[in-house]
């Protein structure tokens, strides 16, 4: 459910505390004098409009702006003028400039080699302006926006007496990858008020091929490891993504707003309120199925409809396509869950599918799923593939002969699909790479046989970056 409401945001003017030490007095006490092409630039009463939240502005403190870089520019071409960078509690309170169009630019911090840090909003400001002869342009007020995605984690009181002191809701920042540790950004936010990140806020780099958060609560309860997921998308600077968890005790017969359902009759509802840069709130309430909670799974095998305890015996198939996890040996490739991927962990692990078609194939078709900065068609377009084809022609939807791309990958084509009974769909090559883009992914595999029969079954995936 998601609903938008007006806010409004509020602003903190920084006044300048013009501390004139280590800086050149230009203020002429007898009048300023400037040659015929120069003119003056006065920030003596240079205010900084820094707009926040109003999750900042709860906790009373104002933004301290002492310590934010403040430069000219030349306005056509960017370049710093000379040597004319301060901070901002060390200006001077007049310059002199040649005639001409410049621009003042104002930072908080250097985030240019950052990904996630902790209580480190990245403010940007700036405006142009215009020097005249022997005239003195007084600066206006700067305005500054939030040029990262802010993130807090909130849990309910009735949530904290269940979680235990290790439980912690994981955030990833969705393509991106940090060259220090060459994983995606994460930070994680303890439920443990004890440790000092609990309460803080996470700040990530906001960038235009990666617009996805994942956060994932996790937690230990009545003797099992258990996790909430959510993924959100559309992700922008200057947004505020503040995510909640609120514990439900209720009966699990009646339908409730709750996030991915645990064992243990717990049921958690996940809400994530988005403040955007313009002001306005979006709340968005995770929704799950109530036949996907406990004890309402859908019932292995045909159900016979007057005795639905009583399934009816299987038929004999012309397609089989048996569950990798049949025998309990491939916990981590089950085609009735969302699989598990992490940095790491697929090694020596295989993960294969094994089709049999007793009339030969006539096609097999794969299309590839994935959230909006995932596994998207220009990105498998990249590497020669797509996000849909068929292995009996090594060709996408399109037309595009992407066989060699397929090849690489080990995948079966051609003959090797259309003369053949049985075809092992591997893909134990591709899964690992699904931890490049942490999020949901999945793989349906639509099967066709040479009498027109078709069966269709989908892979799911959840990857994530690093191991927890």
């Amino acid at each position: 459910m998601k609903k938008d409401i007006k806010l409004k945001v509020t602003t903190f003017i920084c006044a300048a505390l013009l501390v004139l030490s280590g800086c050149k007095d230009e203020s002429y006490p007898d009048g300023p004098v400037f040659k015929e092409d120069e003119g003056g630039f006065s920030m003596k009463e240079l205010a900084l409009d820094v707009k926040t939240d109003v999750k900042q502005i709860s906790r009373g403190s104002e933004v301290d702006c002492s310590n934010y870089d403040v430069k000219i520019v030349y306005a056509s071409s960017g370049n710093q003028v000379g040597s004319m960078k301060w901070k901002y509690g060390k200006m001077p309170e007049i310059i002199t400039l040649m005639v001409g169009k410049y621009r003042i630019e104002v930072e908080s911090c250097d985030w240019s080699d950052k990904y996630a840090e902790w209580d480190l909003p990245h403010y940007v400001g700036s405006y142009d302006f215009e020097i005249k002869a022997g005239q003195i342009t007084k600066a206006d007020k700067v305005p500054c926006e939030l040029k990262n995605v802010k993130v807090t984690v909130e849990y309910s009181e009735s949530l904290m007496k269940i979680l235990n002191d290790t439980a912690r809701t994981e955030v990833v920042a969705g393509r991106q990858i940090d060259p220090t540790t060459n994983k995606a950004p994460t930070l994680h936010f303890y439920r443990d008020y004890n440790k000092d990140d609990s309460t803080k806020a996470g700040y990530f780099k906001a960038e235009e091929d990666s617009k996805t958060l994942v956060a994932t609560l996790r937690y230990y309860y009545m003797g099992e490891d258990h996790e909430v997921v959510h993924t959100m998308s559309n992700v922008q600077a200057g947004q505020h993504h503040i995510i909640k968890y609120e514990y439900k005790n209720s009966d699990p017969d009646l339908p409730e707003i709750t996030g991915t359902a645990s064992r243990g009759n717990i049921q958690i509802d996940v809400k994530v309120v988005t403040v955007n840069v313009d002001g306005t709130i979006s709340i968005k309430e995770v929704v799950l199925d109530p036949s996907d909670r406990p004890g309402k799974e859908d019932p292995i095998g045909p159900v016979d409809p007057i005795n639905p305890d009583d399934p009816t015996p299987p038929t004999q198939e012309d397609i089989i396509i048996p569950n990798p996890n049949a025998d309990g040996n491939k916990p981590y490739f089950d085609l009735d869950k969302i699989n598990e991927v992490r940095d790491g962990e697929t090694t020596g692990r295989e993960y294969k599918l094994t089709i049999t078609s007793k009339k030969g194939f006539s096609s097999l078709k794969v299309q590839i799923k994935s959230h909006e900065n995932g596994l998207t068609p220009e990105t498998l377009e990249g590497v020669n593939l797509a996000s849909e084809f068929d292995l009996a022609t090594g060709k996408s939807s399109d037309g595009r002969d992407i066989s060699e791309g397929l090849e690489e990958l080990k995948f079966p084509i051609g003959t090797k699909v259309t003369e053949a009974t049985k075809v092992d769909f591997n893909i134990t090559q591709f899964v690992p790479l699904l931890t490049a883009f942490p999020g949901d992914h999945s793989f349906i595999l639509t099967v066709t046989d040479k009498e027109g029969k078709s069966k269709q079954v989908e892979l799911k995936f959840r990857s994530f970056a690093e191991n927890s």
